[in-house]
């Protein structure tokens, strides 16, 4: 028996996992959030004691730098080190990846369904494939086929500094580094980065700020994101602030997209996956996406030709944790 999880920013998935059934059927699985618990530990211990079976192994997807086993979360003060879990739950092997490391390996279990292609592109076979994914932070990583099976490759790619494209995004990385001496692509590509450039278009006076929106922002004041996402896809009652914000976030996601195809020469193609990108997806095929992501300069023909697909399995880093630890652990 395989204890595997979805350790986010936000909240952990966590499922218990058989070779019969698979990475893709777990016969247990339970959300957490994450603030109800001081501790990864005290979350496990919780999850542990509303079930019966008997754990062998544990693989648990994180997100944030993993190095010799032990990860620091970014947007989180939780420590987890595979050495003291491992003892902590009585394993006999236990594996701590990255998050996206973990939603690379899930990426290989989709079903042509769950794909929304946004450009077409080539696909080269077994060319590399990688993954980009905006949620609490903005994760990326990249699959590499090593002649029997394509391996995962993790990245701390979100936090490389922000490159400003046009003359809007040089005013917000201003009203951004005034804040913080380093402004990353997660500061503006990810749920804090949405509410980031909400700031800004709101400070320029140039976007008015309906007293309805004002109420529901007060209401939500813990997470700001889902609602100005959800009244910029209003049809209903239009909303110009919340619009532009999501329309520049695309803006730049499509450009940092580009950047990362180019890095890792993603032949396989390149997916988007979490959460934000199936929220804003009605969004997308309308906006400046496409257009920043081929907008590379010379490179701009080799981009145009890879292939850019939206995912809209949002439990990849659970499916990739349970698939890395029924099949590498022992």
């Amino acid at each position: 028996m395989l204890i595997a999880g979805d350790i986010g920013g936000t909240k952990t998935i966590v499922g218990i996992y058989n070779h019969k059934n698979g990475p893709q059927r777990p016969l247990v699985k339970k959300i957490y959030i994450n603030r109800q618990f001081s501790k990864f530990e005290h979350l496990i211990n919780n999850f542990l004691k509303e079930i019966t079976f008997d754990i062998k192994t544990a693989c648990f997807g994180v997100a944030g730098p993993v190095v010799s086993g032990r990860a620091e979360m970014t947007n989180l003060s939780w420590q987890i080190d595979e050495t003291y879990i491992k003892n902590l739950l009585n394993l006999s092997d236990i594996k701590v990846l990255n998050d996206l490391e973990a939603t690379a390996y899930g990426l290989l279990f989709t079903e042509s369904s769950e794909i929304i292609p946004l450009n077409n592109g080539q696909k080269k076979s077994n060319g590399t494939i990688a993954i980009i994914a905006p949620g609490t932070g903005l994760g990326e990583a990249f699959l590499t086929w090593n002649g029997n099976y394509y391996l995962a490759h993790a990245s701390q790619g979100g936090h490389t500094s922000f490159s400003p494209t046009n003359t809007l995004e040089i005013k917000l990385l201003q009203f951004l580094i005034e804040k913080s001496p380093h402004v990353s692509f997660e500061n503006v590509c990810s749920g804090k980065g949405i509410q980031n450039i909400y700031n800004f278009l709101k400070q320029s006076n140039k976007y008015i700020e309906p007293s309805w929106l004002t109420q529901l922002l007060k209401e939500h004041n813990n997470d700001t994101t889902p609602v100005i996402i959800q009244s910029a896809l209003n049809k209903e009652k239009a909303c110009e602030i919340c619009s532009k914000t999501i329309d520049v976030f695309l803006s730049i996601l499509g450009s940092e997209t580009g950047n990362l195809a180019l890095k890792t020469l993603s032949t396989g193609g390149i997916y988007l996956c979490g959460g934000i990108p199936n929220y804003v997806s009605p969004a997308i095929k309308n906006s400046r996406f496409l257009e920043s992501f081929t907008k590379k300069g010379e490179m701009t023909k080799f981009v145009s030709n890879i292939s850019v697909n939206l995912v809209v399995n949002t439990e990849l880093a659970l499916i990739g944790s349970a698939n890395y630890g029924l099949n590498f652990l022992s």
